[in-house]
Formats: C-alpha cells, sequence, structure tokens
C-alpha cells in the first residue's frame, strides 16, 4: 500500500511539474517505469505534450516560454508522441482570455486531438478573433491581439513535426522501382525455408546489409554458408515475403492479416532489422480492433522489456486503444488477458512494478 501511494503522489507531481515548466525538478522526480509515450493525465486525459501546448498559451514570459520549449523537447526525448490523441471521453479544453477580457476568449477541446492537431485548432482560434476585431474598431473590450500567441505555438508545433519528421523521408517512385525489380530478380543466392519447408529466395548482400544477425550467421556458420538456406520454420512463407517486399522496397502489394503482420514482425525484430520492424508496426497499429487486440498487444507486451529495440509506437497504440473499447475494458477488469498484456494496458501498475524491481539493496565497494 505504501509503494503504491508514493508512487501514485509521484505521478500526481510529474504533471504538475509538467505543467508549471519545472523541468529540473520533472527529471529529478519523474519515477521509473513512468512512460510517457502512453501517459494520459488521470483526471483530464490529455496527453503531456498537449498540457503543454495548454501551459504555453498561459505563459506570459520569454523565460516561461523558453522553459517550455525546454520540457517539450525533453518530453519528445523521452519518446512523447505529438501525434498520440487523447480519448474522445477527455473533456479539458484549452480556454483562455487576453486581459480577462471575454470578447477575446478561444476555447477549443482536446479530445480526438494530437498535440500536433491542438496546437493548429488552438492558432486558428486565435486568429478567428483577432479577424473578429476589424468589426470592432474603436472598442476598447476588442483591443487585443493574438498575433505573438500563435507565433510562440507555431514555433512549438515546428518542434513537433520535426520530431515527426525526422522518422521518415520522401523517396522517388524510381527508386523503389529499382528495388521491386531487385527482390523479383531471379538470380537470387540464398533462402529463407519457412513453415512448410516453403521457400522465398533472397540476396545475401543485401540481407547482410540490412540484418547484422544474418551477417554473422552467415560469416559464423558453416550450415547456412555452405547450404545458402537460413530456418525460419516458425515463420510462415507469405510472412516471408512480406518481410522481403519491405525489406528491399519499403512497399507491398499484398493486404496481409494481422497474423502475418505480426510473424513478419517477429522475424524483422529478431533478425534487427529495424526498419522493417517500424513499418510493420505502423501496419498492426492499423488492424488493431477487438478481435485482433489480444493477439497484437501480446506481441507489443512480449517486447515491451527490451529498452533497445521495445515495440514504442505498437504498445503506444494498444495502451491507447483499450480504454477506448467497452469489450476490452471489460476483459481487462476480469483480468483474463496475460499478466504482462494487463501491465502493458495499466501503466500504473507498470509503474510499480518497475519501482519494486528497483527497489533492491545493493552495495558498492
Amino acid at each position: 500500500a505504501g509503494l503504491w501511494l508514493v508512487s501514485a503522489m509521484s505521478e500526481e507531481h510529474v504533471w504538475m511539474m509538467l505543467k508549471l515548466g519545472e523541468l529540473a525538478a520533472l527529471k529529478a522526480i519523474t519515477p521509473a517505469g513512468f512512460d510517457f509515450r502512453v501517459a494520459l493525465h488521470p483526471q483530464d486525459q490529455v496527453t503531456p505534450l498537449q498540457l503543454v501546448v495548454c501551459a504555453m498559451v498561459g505563459v506570459h514570459t520569454a523565460d516561461e516560454r523558453a522553459a517550455m520549449m525546454e520540457v517539450a523537447q525533453w518530453l519528445l526525448q523521452r519518446g512523447a508522441d505529438p501525434l498520440a490523441l487523447a480519448p474522445d471521453k477527455c473533456e479539458f479544453e484549452v480556454d483562455f482570455t487576453i486581459c480577462d477580457k471575454d470578447s477575446s476568449g478561444i476555447c477549443v477541446g482536446c479530445a480526438e486531438h494530437s498535440a500536433i492537431s491542438l496546437t493548429v485548432a488552438v492558432k486558428a482560434a486565435m486568429k478567428e478573433k483577432d479577424d473578429e476585431k476589424n468589426d470592432h474598431t474603436g472598442d476598447e473590450e476588442w483591443e487585443f491581439s493574438w498575433v505573438a500567441d500563435i507565433g510562440h505555438l507555431t514555433h512549438l508545433n515546428n518542434l513537433f513535426c520535426a520530431s515527426v519528421s525526422a522518422r521518415r523521408i520522401d523517396v522517388d517512385i524510381c527508386v523503389i522501382e529499382v528495388w521491386e525489380q531487385a527482390r523479383a530478380a531471379g538470380n537470387k543466392d540464398i533462402h529463407l525455408v519457412c513453415a512448410d519447408e516453403q521457400r522465398v529466395g533472397a540476396h545475401a548482400v543485401v540481407l547482410c546489409a540490412a540484418s547484422p544477425v544474418v551477417a554473422a550467421m552467415l560469416q559464423h556458420s558453416m550450415r547456412e554458408e555452405q547450404e545458402r538456406t537460413i530456418q525460419v520454420a516458425d515463420t510462415p512463407a507469405e510472412a516471408g515475403s512480406l518481410f522481403l517486399d519491405l525489406l528491399y522496397a519499403g512497399v507491398t502489394e499484398a493486404a496481409p492479416t494481422h497474423g502475418i503482420a505480426i510473424a513478419a514482425l517477429n522475424l524483422a525484430h529478431r533478425w534487427q532489422c529495424h526498419g522493417v520492424t517500424a513499418m510493420l508496426e505502423r501496419a498492426l497499429c492499423k488492424l488493431l480492433n477487438d478481435d485482433t487486440f489480444e493477439e497484437i498487444a501480446e506481441t507489443a507486451a512480449e517486447k515491451e522489456g527490451d529498452l533497445q529495440d521495445g515495440l514504442r509506437v505498437l504498445s503506444s497504440a494498444c495502451v491507447r486503444y483499450a480504454p477506448l473499447s467497452d469489450h476490452i475494458r471489460r476483459k481487462l477488469r476480469r483480468g483474463e488477458f496475460s499478466q504482462r498484456v494487463q501491465q502493458l494496458c495499466d501503466p500504473k501498475k507498470a509503474a510499480v512494478a518497475a519501482k519494486s524491481a528497483g527497489s533492491k539493496r545493493r552495495r558498492s565497494f
């Protein structure tokens, strides 16, 4: 009980320090296991970065704005997602006036907004109010301006968007077509031996360039080197083909089921092909529904403890989906999922478990 109380108090203080822009205190008191990727304010149901947006509107000095920008940067480094949505049950609103003038008031709900879309919506509301002033020239009640605040929010949103844009770049279609042709070429020199002994061909040089695991395997294993085969008996041939499509060209003509996507993801993760893993995470996020949730969440939870290669995007999607589904919420309350899925979908329990795991007594010499 004592551990739970400390954890709950620590989380409450995290949100308080975040709202105040107290970065040093935020770093000091954030408990082990607090996951900014999936965190929602316990009462207001907003994401950490949405709270920063709200706080940015409320600050008055350059020092306060600089402090909030530093908080935003730190949150992004800790994995906070500017595309994460507040649930539709969120009732929190960005509600401000200038100098208590009702005519200047803006009010934007956070529900189903991300930090990026919320910032755009708040800026639009500010601009609309500034435009209304043209009809009230000379009226003291309408002597205000949101221009400076719009500029500050633009600066903040540029930071959010840069963190998203840094993950992906545009590629000319001709590059994709070249790699699709390479994938289809007949001069393959190695084969994946998939489930039911079905074989899927590839080029060793491509596999080795993409996967340090395969490179080491072919360098040190006499069997793979001599037979020019790699055994992946737990991977259906369809999943092996999907994996190679994405590895070569980043696109596929297939429309995989969630089961095939999971099998391909497991192979990509095992072989440390991080780009393919990320693509399959995004694909599985789109396949989340009540029927697929358990298998997808199990996959995410299984790798959650891997700090280097955990499925952060997929884990976040599962955690956000769970409270939005009555069916999943009921199953979670009844404890019908595996222990690791239950823990994945309950960040408070995860924080307590992490704190407990980190409380061992140690001596230094």
